[in-house]
């Protein structure tokens, strides 16, 4: 049997098996007793939270539990979380989640933790999913999630009811500090190197995403190239919260002037890093 049986037995049909045996003799014909299908029926119970108020930057779990109230097994099912951007689901404690992740695929092994302990989503099965959401933008803004569960046979689907799941975003802002600290060499030369630091500290309530370093040579108004001194961008290095240092390398590199009394500053000497 196939989806439309399901359809057809849904519209209050039932089935009987009209059996006719054609012999040289002539034929005889019986009719079944009538039947029903056993199909799983799926639905989702239970999503909490229902609703989340989340910081931009900030992630919760959420938990969807599925059950199957039907009278037949399946051997994989989805769940779809079709949501605005503002939020992400990063992951999940059982199955496998698409690139996307709007799609949970359960299959298989992930059924052996529940009922009967086989690779089936079997009659009065529940089964609960994890997942991991983070939440991210520049708005204040509440992201609805439309959940539903669907299995498939022979390229047809059938999908539950929807559930819901909210997060209301808040903004925080986050508020970057700069301070620096320098090291100057007691000797200056085209050998000598002075160490420079400069810490960022987000004094604010906020997650930075995405920040920026433009670093660059000056003597307080801007990029100035007239300046005796070049960057080793070779040499770079970060730490988060007095952590190992991280070599990092600049993503844009500027060379300053060379001309004249400047090429003592060598070859292609760096005069401005962009670091992300």
């Amino acid at each position: 049997a196939n989806m439309d049986a399901i359809t057809y037995q849904d519209a209050g049909n039932v089935f009987r098996n009209d059996v006719t045996l054609s012999y040289d003799g002539g034929s005889t014909n019986s009719i079944s007793n009538t039947y029903n299908l056993y199909y799983p029926v799926l639905s989702i119970i239970s999503i909490s939270p229902t609703s989340k108020n989340l910081n931009s930057g900030d992630s919760f779990t959420r938990d969807i539990t599925v059950v199957n109230a039907g009278n037949g097994r399946v051997a994989a099912f989805k769940i779809n979380d079709v949501h605005a951007s503002g939020i992400d689901v990063t992951s999940v404690n059982i199955g496998s989640l698409d690139g996307t992740g709007a799609i949970i695929t359960l299959s298989g092994g992930d059924f052996v933790g529940v009922g009967n302990s086989d690779n089936y989503f079997d009659t009065n099965e529940s089964i609960t999913i994890t997942q991991s959401i983070s939440g991210s933008g520049c708005d204040n803004a509440t992201v609805t999630s439309t959940i539903t569960n669907l299995w498939e046979c022979s390229g047809n689907q059938i999908v539950s009811s929807n559930s819901y799941g909210h997060v209301s975003l808040s903004l925080k802002t986050p508020n970057i500090g700069v301070a620096t600290t320098s090291e100057l060499s007691s000797c200056f030369g085209d050998s000598e190197g002075s160490s420079h630091s400069i810490t960022l500290t987000n004094n604010g309530q906020g997650k930075a995403d995405d920040v920026e370093l433009d670093v660059y040579k000056s003597l307080g108004s801007g990029y100035q190239q007239n300046i005796f001194s070049r960057i080793d961008e070779s040499n770079i290095t970060y730490q988060i919260n007095g952590g190992s240092s991280v070599a990092i390398t600049p993503t844009t590199t500027y060379v300053t002037d060379t001309s004249g009394d400047y090429s003592c500053l060598g070859s292609s000497p760096i005069g401005r890093v962009i670091l992300d």
